[in-house]
């Protein structure tokens, strides 16, 4: 699975390398998006994967640091 991992990324830089990521591997889903407990990065990557209609969840109830995204809304 391709993933992108947010660690040491600026806030400021982090849609861009998000929206970069996606666009990138869309046609390769799963991928996983490592947000980290950031509560800025997991906010720009929701709306991120809203914005282009992917369909996502976190890796798990007790990992709310990583963000699978799954494909497109039908």
């Amino acid at each position: 699975m391709k993933q992108i991992d947010l660690h040491g990324t600026l806030h400021s830089d982090a849609e861009l390398k998000i929206e970069n990521f996606v666009l990138m591997y869309q046609n390769e889903c799963p991928i996983r998006i490592i947000t980290g407990n950031s509560a800025v990065f997991q906010n720009i990557t929701r709306k991120l994967l809203d914005k282009y209609g992917f369909i996502y969840e976190y890796e798990s109830d007790f990992n709310l640091g990583s963000i699978i995204v799954l494909g497109f809304y039908k």
